[in-house]
């Protein structure tokens, strides 16, 4: 009897001494754990996510704030990307600049149509917050995923006076004339929604922002650009771009020149033709992104120029009439001076 209690009793020892053994392990893993947890999760084609938290970057805490949407038209350049998102999340926190970042990825084989991509962006951001039960933005910066603003000085404000273009000319690392409107504009969801957007008709480099300068115009919106910033080309912001090693899409095809080189009524936001792949939840530093995948679709007959392979060689036309419906801006070239 007195062997079955001490074998009783030590078993009992035992139990007590695993038992706190293993809590000591789990207090232990919970406060150093083995593997950062990461709170993102995958949205499948037209599924859900499972918290705002997971999709807005900086959350409104107050219902009278704005909300600003970052869109970015994306390609290949997760390098830039992981650069990108803690930077302008930090840079607009310090801000109390409540935020959601959607990266917007063109996945097809057709040239990059970085206007088509933002008006996509436009759409589906609503989207996405609205199936989470959350407040539309009532603003958005139409942002190039290469440029990181450095002045602290640089407002991201709503822009209830009109469109702000944040990236002016004598400010942007390389683009000095008067009409360019790229790098980062902000502007309301009604005034976006007013232009209709962007024209879809620019595969390739450059040209949409002029369009898009022309379309704000003509919706009788005045164009706002910083003041007082003293930092110049040179420190006003960052360019990661390297045209050694991103090349920009630069060719001309078909009758690609005659068309975007005069303004577009028939295209816009309400035209933009895609099919949605999947959409990823993704953070970078603990800053939460929206990666939507897009397969932007091209009506070959009206704009062959989406895809430039096999083409027949078209060579640049000079001195082409100009009437004013035309977009191309005159940029005087400044003479190198010989010292």
């Amino acid at each position: 009897m007195r062997l079955l209690k001490r074998n009783l009793l030590v078993t009992f020892r035992l139990f007590v001494m695993c038992l706190c053994g293993c809590l000591i392990v789990v207090l232990f893993l919970t406060l150093f754990p083995l593997v950062e947890v990461n709170t993102c999760h995958r949205i499948g084609s037209g599924g859900a996510v499972n918290s705002l938290s997971n999709v807005i970057a900086s959350p409104v805490l107050n219902e009278k704030d704005h909300f600003l949407c970052l869109i970015i038209p994306f390609r290949d350049r997760f390098e830039e990307l992981n650069e990108f998102v803690p930077m302008i999340s930090e840079f607009l926190n310090k801000k109390s600049i409540a935020h959601a970042i959607f990266v917007v990825n063109q996945i097809d084989t057709l040239r990059f149509n970085r206007a088509s991509l933002i008006n996509v962006g436009f759409i589906k951001s609503e989207k996405v917050l609205h199936d989470l039960g959350s407040r539309n933005c009532d603003y958005v910066a139409l942002h190039d995923v290469d440029l990181m603003p450095l002045n602290t000085e640089l407002s991201y404000a709503y822009p209830e006076k009109g469109p702000f273009h944040v990236a002016a000319p004598g400010l942007h690392p390389k683009y000095d004339y008067h009409e360019f409107l790229g790098g980062i504009l902000l502007i309301t969801r009604e005034h976006f929604n007013l232009a209709n957007g962007l024209s879809n008709r620019y595969w390739g480099w450059g040209l949409e922002d002029d369009e898009f300068h022309r379309r704000l115009l003509d919706s009788q919106l005045k164009i706002l650009r910083p003041v007082n910033i003293t930092t110049g080309k040179e420190s006003t912001f960052k360019h990661f771009h390297s045209a050694r090693a991103r090349k920009r899409d630069m060719s001309i095809c078909y009758n690609q020149q005659e068309v975007t080189r005069k303004r577009d009524r028939d295209t816009g936001m309400n035209t933009v033709s895609y099919k949605m792949g999947r959409t990823f939840q993704n953070c970078i530093d603990n800053v939460a992104y929206t990666l939507l995948n897009i397969e932007l679709l091209c009506d070959h007959s009206k704009t062959p120029w989406c895809n430039c392979k096999d083409a027949p060689k078209v060579e640049m036309k000079r001195n082409l009439p100009r009437d004013e419906d035309v977009i191309v801006p005159i940029i005087k070239r400044k003479r190198k001076t010989v010292k």
